[in-house]
């Protein structure tokens, strides 16, 4: 959303209240008496408390006249920023600091949960609508979220109805060239509840966890009346003998129960510190995305729900059994006598159909495991378009309406490029705006000059502005053409240089230099004069929807439509990444002391950190399939061996009559590779649909690969073989006389 757009769509009759957030990220922060420090800043207007309807902890939210030009200028803290640079002080309110070079005065704190909109913000601060922040040429400045809260009846179909009816009033306020660029998109206007907007893409990981968490739940139950089923066989002379002396269904589930307690009570104590792990592995490794603003975690209330019902699943698959216990004929159960062929008979299907369920799952949860593994190591793989090796990124945000201007923004660059290329062991250095994988930076359309009506979709550029040497430092793979250089920084030329990808999407080939683009620098053209490898940036955030990358090179008209954003140093050096950014801090405080580092890290942990929801996914899923491999072997081997002790004396006859050890041990088998076969059919269409669901999370993987289904039911068909030769060999050295001697 943009703030004149909020102006208008506010108006909305479904509405019975409406804010605005702005932005979000590191700004410099001032505390009187501390060092400059990177905090995360959000701009709110004061409206934002009446839809959140929270109440700070002490104080007061943003008032009313603070949204007004020539208002005061107001500040919220968050918890820990009180507790951390406060000290907890109660006399906090009226007190001052400086964000991004502005005063202003904390005027409340807000409860130590509240972590709107993001994870982790340190300070809100008030956002007054200025009359040109409200100019028409802002309409498509989409840096801001609106929230709202729906009349009471409204729904959202109501108010998606009469945010669509107020459109038109934007895009007849358009510049010319935005409206046919905003129509040529496919613009349009809708809402979604504020939990869906907030879960991100944690939402669907957490939805694959919980189908893999499930479908081991289901191997695990299988697991557990496999093993009851086995137990109540083994003591059906107890059990005969019980019933015998009066004891019925109740008293032998009593019995089975008070014989689990202790088992059980030991699960749930091992299982409380696993799932604490568990839940400080997920939030940190990335499945929980950097833009979810909650962690996960497990309450009293949630462990005692999902303890109540394990132990009630857990009790009823041990209870099961029961139901095949024939307790008005003991003899039936004693001799496997009756019409039925005796209990074990009966309990036969059921063991083969909970065998055949666990092979099924444990070949859909190894193809899921498979196709994200693929997934994974091509995006490790990938090159990213450029050499990572020694590379390092460190990021600043130059703050302070000095640097609206262009030439202390450039002078602040050039004094910073002087500096860092003095430091020891660095053998390149550039800057930049929006550097691939290094967070911050802006996109716009592009498209052939020739194209003056261009009748589809613009296609969307990255955009990087690239000071002098950063393409250089960079290290960039040049196909054809040439890479921006000093001079064209120095003319505030429109040259551009684009990446393969995007001259794929523009043009539909890669011999593009010397073509011209409709673009938003100087008169609205552009002129490629090189084209370099690829950008791999498929899991970088503002990438998301880009078709390729453009890099633009550092002037005036650059800093004007995209700049002030996140500075990029870009530095190849052979000194430890430590050291390096020991330095950088040192220097960034000496040649700007108002200013401070936002983060430094080696090009590779970023490039890394962009896959790392994937990553955690795939590691995840993949240890479910390891998990429910092993609980369909130990379920193979437990049925194979099952009905062969049933069918031990028919296999002891067979010797006797003539039969050779090998075709017994093909009789056993034969029940395994059944097992296999049919869990094979189950398990392929199950992983099917697992992959659909997975589609999402895939780079360059299609979820219809042969070879993705055909390996897992090769591995499992293997160890269900082994796992059914075991008992095979026993049955194959059976002797009739031992079998058919009495007890």
């Amino acid at each position: 959303m943009s703030e004149p757009a909020y102006e208008l769509l506010r108006s909305a009759r479904a509405l019975a209240a409406s804010g605005l957030v702005s932005g979000g990220g590191n700004r410099t922060v001032l505390i009187p008496g501390e060092r400059p420090a990177s905090e995360r800043v959000f701009a709110v207007t004061a409206s934002t408390l009446a839809v959140l309807g929270v109440r700070p902890t002490i104080g007061r939210w943003i008032s009313l006249d603070a949204d007004r030009v020539g208002g005061p200028a107001e500040v919220d803290l968050s918890y820990e920023l009180w507790q951390r640079a406060f000290h907890g002080d109660g006399d906090v309110l009226g007190r001052t600091l400086r964000v991004s070079g502005k005063l202003y005065t904390v005027v409340g704190v807000m409860p130590r949960d509240f972590t709107f909109p993001a994870r982790h913000p340190q300070l809100w601060v008030s956002m007054a609508l200025k009359p040109a922040m409200l100019a028409a040429q802002n309409l498509t400045n989409f840096n801001c979220v609106m929230i709202g809260r729906l009349r009471h009846g409204m729904s959202l179909a109501q108010l998606d109805t009469g945010l669509s009816v107020l459109l038109p009033r934007i895009e007849q306020l358009m510049d010319p060239s935005d409206r046919a660029w905003m129509q040529h998109g496919g613009t349009y206007v809708a809402s979604m509840p504020l939990r869906q907007f907030l879960g991100g893409t944690t939402r669907g990981r957490l939805l694959m966890m919980q189908l893999g968490a499930a479908a081991l739940l289901l191997l695990a139950i299988g697991s557990l009346v496999n093993l009851a089923l086995a137990r109540a066989l083994r003591r059906r002379d107890e059990a005969a003998l019980r019933i015998v002396l009066g004891a019925g269904r109740p008293a032998l589930f009593s019995q089975i129960l008070f014989e689990a307690l202790p088992l059980g009570a030991a699960a749930t104590l091992s299982a409380w510190p696993l799932t604490e792990l568990g839940m400080q592995a997920l939030t940190g490794y990335g499945v929980a995305s950097p833009s979810t603003p909650f962690s996960l975690h497990i309450g009293a209330a949630l462990w005692g729900a999902a303890t109540g019902i394990a132990l009630a699943l857990s009790s009823a698959a041990l209870a099961l059994p029961l139901l095949f216990v024939p307790v008005d004929r003991p003899a039936e159960l004693l001799y496997g006598t009756g019409k039925g062929g005796g209990t074990g008979s009966r309990v036969r299907p059921l063991r083969l159909a909970l065998s055949i369920g666990q092979i099924g799952l444990a070949i859909a949860l190894l193809a899921g495991a498979a196709l994200l593994g693929r997934s994974l190591r091509n995006m490790l793989d990938a090159n990213p378009g450029y050499s990572g090796r020694q590379l390092y990124a460190a990021t600043l945000l130059l703050q302070g309406s000095e640097y609206k201007n262009w030439g202390a923004w450039q002078a602040a660059h050039q004094r910073l490029a002087a500096a860092v290329a003095a430091l020891p062991g660095v053998r390149g250095s550039g800057i930049g705006e929006g550097v691939p994988f290094s967070g911050g930076g802006s996109g716009s359309g592009f498209s052939p000059a020739q194209d003056r009506t261009p009748n589809g979709p613009t296609p969307l550029g990255a955009i990087t502005i690239a000071g002098p040497g950063l393409m250089n430092t960079m290290g960039l793979r040049l196909l054809s053409g040439r890479l921006l250089d000093t001079s064209d920084a120095a003319s505030n030329s429109t040259n551009v240089v684009i990446d393969e990808r995007f001259a794929d999407a523009l043009f539909g080939r890669a011999d593009v230099v010397g073509k011209t683009l409709n673009c938003a620098l100087g008169d609205g053209t552009c002129r490629i004069v090189g084209v370099v490898g690829t950008i791999q940036d498929r899991f970088a955030l503002h990438y998301a929807f880009a078709a390729g990358t453009a890099f633009v090179p550092e002037g005036p008209s650059a800093f004007q439509q995209w700049g002030g954003g996140v500075t990029t140093v870009l530095i190849r050096s052979s000194e430890p990444p430590d050291v390096l950014a020991r330095e950088m801090r040192t220097l960034v405080q000496r040649t700007l002391p108002d200013q401070t580092l936002i983060a430094f890290s080696s090009m590779r942990s970023l490039i890394s950190e962009s896959t790392q929801g994937a990553a955690a996914l795939a590691s995840l899923v993949i240890a479910f399939g390891l998990l429910a491999f092993a609980l369909a072997i130990i379920g193979t081997y437990g049925v194979v061996a099952y009905v062969t002790g049933l069918r031990r004396r028919e296999f002891a006859i067979r010797q006797a009559v003539g039969a050779d050890p090998g075709q017994i041990e093909s009789l056993v088998l034969n029940q395994g590779l059944m097992l296999w076969a049919v869990g094979t059919l189950v398990g392929v269409g199950c992983a099917l649909l697992f992959a659909r669901s997975l589609a999402a999370e895939l780079y360059r993987v299609s979820v219809f690969s042969p070879a993705t289904y055909a390996w897992p039911a090769v591995v499992v068909g293997t160890a269900v073989m082994l796992a059914s030769w075991i008992p095979a060999r026993g049955a194959s050295k059976l002797d009739l006389i031992t079998q058919i001697r009495p007890q």
